[in-house]
């Protein structure tokens, strides 16, 4: 897919990191390693729906 869209293609997908961990520094090294946000689980359906939307603005 790199070869037919571009790396810049990629670099607007968002990352959404999903996991059990909601320490700030589990949120925070999900960050720094490059995704663009965090939901911890177990998640209410309208909060991440929320979330979503405001990353694919």
């Amino acid at each position: 897919m790199e070869e037919e869209f571009g790396d810049a293609y990629f670099r607007m997908v968002p990352i959404l990191a999903m996991n059990a961990n909601a320490y700030d520094e589990d949120v925070r090294a999900c960050l720094d390693a490059g995704m663009n946000a965090h939901i911890a689980k177990p998640f209410q359906p309208d909060a991440l729906l929320k979330l979503l939307c405001e990353l694919i603005e």
